[in-house]
C-alpha cells in the first residue's frame, strides 16, 4: 500500500490530499469532487468529519501563503463542503473561540457569551450568517440565541440559558457569501465566575476561616440550624451553601448527563476531600451544581433525604464550585 499525495485544481484554489490506497488511480473512488467532499456509499451524507486523534490535515499547495486565509482564497474552505473542526484543528484555517463575559449572577436566567471566529481576514461586504448551539452529554444540540453581530470581527453575543451552562461543547455553523458552510466546534475551557447571591448561602457565608475554605458545600436543614445555633443568627430561607476547607470529607452532587436513564440528580454515598470530584460519579453522570433556584430546590429536597454524614445530624455535599485558581473568585467547574 502506498501513500501519496493527490492535487485538485478548481478556481483560485486548490485542495492537497493525502491517501493510502493502491494507486493514485483509486482516488477516482473516493467519491471526492472539485466543489466539496462526500462520503461513498453514504449519498445522504455530505459531511466530511475530521477527528480530534486523526493527525491528517488538509492543506494548500502554495506553502508560503500566510497562515490565516484572506477573503479572497477563502474558496479553500468550500472545498471542505461543511467541514467540522474539532479543536485544535481547524477548516482552512478558521477556527472557533468562546468565553463567558465577566461575571455571572448566580441562578441568573440568561448567561452571555462571546464567540467568535479567528483567521478569517478582509472580509469585504459578503453576507455573513450563523447559528450556534451547545452539545449536551447525549450529542443533543440545545440552541443559542445570537443578541449582536460584531460583523468586522466576526463576533458574536449569545445569550444561554442557565440550564445548559454544565455542557462545554459549542458548535458554529457559519456562512459568508456564496461558500459553503463550515462547522466549527470548540470546548469552553475558561470556567464563568459567579457573582455570588448571599439569599442562597448561609448567615455571613462565604467567610473564608483561618484561609483554607475554598471549597463550596450544599447542607440539609439539620446543618443549617447548626449553623445559625453557632452564630446566633438565622439564615434566610433558602440558603444552603457554605464555603468549606477542600480538605472536608464529604458526600459529592452528581447531574445525569449522558446516562441513558436514572435520576436527574443523585448524591454519592462514599464521601472524599473535594479534589476527588473528578472519579466521585458514576458513569453518566457529571460532578455539578444547581444552576437556578428549581435545580436548587430538587437537590434541596434530594439533601433532606440522604443518611447523614457529617456531625451533628449534618449533610453535606459537595458542589462543583470553588474559589482555588484565586481567592474572592467563585467559578463554577464544568467538565
Amino acid at each position: 500500500m502506498q501513500s501519496f499525495l493527490q492535487k485538485i485544481s478548481f478556481g483560485a484554489g486548490t485542495l492537497i490530499v493525502a491517501l493510502s490506497c493502491g494507486s493514485p488511480d483509486n482516488f477516482k473512488k473516493s467519491g471526492i469532487s472539485s466543489l466539496g467532499a462526500s462520503i461513498e456509499n453514504t449519498p445522504e451524507v455530505t459531511t466530511t468529519t475530521i477527528e480530534p486523534s486523526r493527525e491528517e490535515t488538509l492543506q494548500t499547495a502554495d506553502s508560503s501563503r500566510e497562515p490565516h486565509p484572506s477573503v479572497d482564497t477563502r474558496q479553500e474552505m468550500a472545498t471542505q463542503s461543511s467541514a467540522v473542526a474539532v479543536e485544535p484543528i481547524s477548516v482552512g484555517g478558521a477556527y472557533l473561540t468562546c468565553r463567558y463575559q465577566g461575571k455571572q449572577p448566580q441562578y441568573g436566567a440568561d448567561w452571555p457569551l462571546t464567540c467568535s471566529v479567528m483567521g478569517i481576514e478582509n472580509l469585504k461586504d459578503e453576507t455573513v450568517t450563523a447559528s450556534f448551539a451547545k452539545i449536551d452529554g447525549a450529542g443533543l444540540s440545545i440552541p443559542l440565541t445570537i443578541t449582536s453581530f460584531d460583523r468586522p470581527n466576526l463576533s458574536w453575543i449569545l445569550a444561554e440559558k442557565s440550564s445548559s451552562v454544565p455542557f462545554v461543547r459549542i458548535e458554529a455553523i457559519i456562512k459568508i457569501g456564496d461558500l459553503l458552510p463550515i462547522t466549527l466546534k470548540t470546548t469552553i475551557v475558561v470556567p464563568p465566575i459567579l457573582t455570588l447571591n448571599p439569599a442562597y448561602w448561609l448567615f455571613n457565608e462565604p467567610n473564608n476561616v483561618a484561609g483554607v475554605e475554598h471549597c463550596v458545600e450544599f447542607v440539609n436543614n439539620k446543618e443549617k440550624a447548626n449553623h445559625a445555633a453557632s452564630k446566633g443568627t438565622a439564615s434566610s430561607a433558602l440558603a444552603r451553601y457554605n464555603d468549606r476547607a477542600c480538605t472536608s470529607l464529604e458526600s459529592f452532587l452528581c447531574r445525569r448527563i449522558s446516562a441513558p436513564t436514572g435520576s436527574k440528580w443523585i448524591i454519592t454515598t462514599t464521601v472524599g476531600p473535594f479534589a476527588d470530584y473528578q472519579s466521585a460519579c458514576p458513569s453518566g453522570y457529571s460532578f455539578s451544581i444547581p444552576m437556578d433556584l428549581t435545580e436548587h430546590n430538587e437537590v434541596a429536597a434530594l439533601v433532606e433525604t440522604t443518611p447523614v454524614n457529617g456531625p451533628s445530624g449534618a449533610v453535606l455535599v459537595w458542589v462543583a464550585a470553588n474559589e482555588l485558581e484565586k481567592p474572592g473568585e467563585w467559578r463554577i467547574l464544568l467538565k
